[in-house]
């Protein structure tokens, strides 16, 4: 019986063991090591960061200098008016009032026509000249019959009074003598007053006076047509219309390049172009027919849109105090001869201004760019209220935005104006 378990008493063998007591099996663990950057990430993070910082910061400094600059856009004052009276302009731009120019053009035709026979002649070379005057700035009225003297001598004359204009200055300051040109002939008939190469002429009557060496005379291509004997001749018929085709290319000619030719800022005044022809010069030609050359040059006077402008407003704008003016739409200027008044290149110009005309205030835009360099933004009304009334709207765009002063240096301004409507 002591073999026997007493039923109270259990062997460790026969402990139950409950599977939440059971413990897994552990698989084998290798050792961990860390590497530097991971025993540092925080330093790591505030290199980056650091960098980042720099580079936009050298962005920003980059981005500053190269899109630094300033916007001005400026609105000019204009004025609406219709103009009551005439005005009076003058070719000589000494006087102080109101003075026109004069342009002149020259053109070449030629035709041929079969010759039928031939004829004793005897004809005067004639061609065209480009007179100067570098003596001043008034004009110079020439009379009918003034003379002009080739080196070789031989005398030439022009067939009707010329008004030489005065002297002027470009916008660079260069002055320029005034010019114009006109047919001249020969003062006797014959070949040895034919000149084929460019020539300068003396005026004779201005001997002895300062005049003579500040008034000279160019040919403008040949002077031709000097002729004594037997020449061939075409029908009446034929000459008639070579007389006519002639004419009719010239007057197209000249008219088309009148208004090609016109400098800007100008205007031409309606009704006084005048055209003068050569004498016709004929050509016999191998085969029998004969050339005929002729040259026209046409003169018309021009006015300058800012010192019409200026007459009008002085006449129309109660408030206008000279200030520089000039149309807003010159090309739609209805401008005319005053009926009954003088018509000739010579004197004083009568010019009616049809209305309403909108007259636009010029605005120096160097002098407020010299005026805003450097200055802080907030000055900027006090300065554009000291262009008034030139200005009537302005804004500026300062970049960068966080910028306090306008630019110091003129390329980094740039003024838009806003051309009137």
């Amino acid at each position: 019986m002591q073999d026997m378990t007493p039923p109270q008493e259990r062997s460790i063998r026969n402990i139950p063991i409950t599977p939440n007591h059971r413990s897994a099996p552990r698989e084998p663990q290798m050792p961990q090591f860390r590497s530097p950057s991971q025993k540092k990430p925080f330093f790591r993070n505030l290199f980056l960061i650091i960098g980042i910082v720099l580079l936009c910061a050298l962005a920003g400094i980059a981005f500053s200098t190269f899109f630094e600059g300033t916007t001005i856009t400026l609105t000019p004052h204009t004025q609406t008016v219709t103009p009551t009276d005439p005005v009076t302009a003058e070719a000589d731009a000494s006087s102080g009032m109101l003075a026109y120019q004069t342009l002149s053009v020259t053109r070449t035709a030629t035709t041929t026509a079969p010759a039928s026979g031939t004829q004793h002649v005897s004809k005067s070379a004639t061609g065209l000249i480009t007179i100067y005057n570098a003596y001043s700035e008034k004009s110079q009225t020439l009379i009918t019959n003034t003379r002009f003297a080739a080196p070789s001598g031989n005398i030439y004359r022009i067939h009707a009074a010329v008004v030489v204009p005065g002297e002027t200055k470009n916008s660079a300051g260069v002055v320029q003598p005034g010019s114009i040109s006109v047919p001249v002939y020969a003062d006797k008939p014959g070949d040895t007053y034919n000149i084929a190469s460019s020539t300068t002429f003396t005026i004779p009557g201005f001997q002895n006076t300062p005049e003579y060496t500040t008034f000279s005379a160019q040919s403008q291509g040949p002077i031709q047509g000097g002729f004594i004997g037997d020449q061939a001749t075409v029908a009446p018929a034929d000459l008639t219309n070579a007389q006519n085709s002639l004419k009719q290319s010239l007057d197209t000619s000249l008219a088309s390049s009148v208004t090609s030719t016109i400098p800007d800022g100008f205007s031409v005044i309606p009704g006084t172009l005048q055209t003068s022809y050569t004498d016709i010069a004929q050509t016999q030609n191998p085969d029998s027919s004969i050339t005929f050359s002729q040259s026209a040059t046409g003169v018309t006077d021009i006015i300058r849109d800012s010192d019409l402008a200026n007459a009008i407003a002085k006449q129309a704008i109660p408030t206008y105090n000279n200030e520089p003016v000039t149309f807003a739409h010159p090309s739609a200027l209805s401008l005319s001869l005053t009926p009954g008044s003088n018509t000739k290149a010579v004197g004083p110009l009568s010019l009616t201004v049809g209305g309403p005309v909108e007259i636009v205030w010029q605005i120096d835009q160097n002098a407020i760019i010299q005026a805003l360099l450097g200055k802080p933004k907030s000055s900027f009304e006090n300065i554009i209220q000291s262009f008034a009334p030139s200005v009537e709207q302005a804004k500026a765009q300062v970049r960068p935005f966080w910028e306090t002063h306008f630019p110091t240096t003129e390329k980094k301004m740039t003024i838009t104006i806003v051309a009137p409507q």
